[in-house]
């Protein structure tokens, strides 16, 4: 039992910051967190979640805000040049769209995510 113990709890020190980890920096899940984010507070979060090219398509953007967005599915995800390319569905109160979001890793540790959203545009 004194050996068993700390073992245990060795495991359980490494495995539990792993999972949480692994599970939250995956870019689909980011993406989720950025637009409940956004949803919440839209105003104090935006430099937190956009790059400049970003955060202009998004403002430009006429189909959809974030308050207007019930749910989110990933339709496809690719990663390539550092480049995080998801094609999603976002479901609204009385539409669906399908948009195409890049998400670029942000350098700056600061900042509440590592992912932010430097492009979209709107798909088919």
């Amino acid at each position: 039992m004194e050996k068993i113990l700390p073992i245990v709890l060795i495991l359980i020190g490494i495995g539990v910051p792993m999972y949480y980890t692994g599970r939250n920096s995956k870019p689909q899940n980011v993406f989720k967190q950025i637009i409940k984010n956004l949803q919440e507070n839209p105003e104090g979060m935006w430099y937190h979640y956009f790059t400049k090219r970003g955060m202009e398509k998004w403002m430009a953007c006429e189909d959809f805000t974030a308050g207007k967005i019930k749910s989110v599915d990933i339709l496809e995800y690719n990663y390539e040049n550092y480049t995080g390319k998801l094609k999603t569905r976002l479901n609204l109160e009385e539409n669906e769209y399908i948009y195409h979001f890049h998400l670029v890793k942000n350098p700056d540790v600061r900042a509440k995510s590592r992912w932010v959203i430097s492009d979209l545009y709107k798909g088919k």
